[in-house]
């Protein structure tokens, strides 16, 4: 749930949180999450990155996730070019 989620952002202080949607079903909770770090204040140093079946660059900008990747790969690629904005913004 979205819930666990900030939580787990609050509790351990986490500064990039990794969302997968397989089924559009879950779609729903990943716009929620990210309202909810937005409510919380926490959205400013939190870096999220979605992927999935089901989710695509068009969702990324919908819900305001700031990477949306297809695969490991290229999420590797963007972590290694954006690292040090990443670390700054936490």
């Amino acid at each position: 749930s979205a819930e666990k989620f900030i939580e787990a952002i609050e509790n351990y202080n986490a500064n990039i949180l990794m969302m997968s949607s397989l089924l559009t079903t879950t779609m729903s909770e990943m716009k929620k999450v990210m309202d909810m770090l937005e409510d919380r204040k926490l959205r400013q140093r939190v870096h999220v990155f979605i992927g999935g079946a089901s989710v695509g660059e068009s969702f990324r900008e919908k819900i305001g996730a700031d990477c949306y990747t297809e695969s490991v790969v290229d999420l590797l690629d963007y972590l290694k070019k954006n690292m040090a904005r990443i670390k700054e913004n936490s």
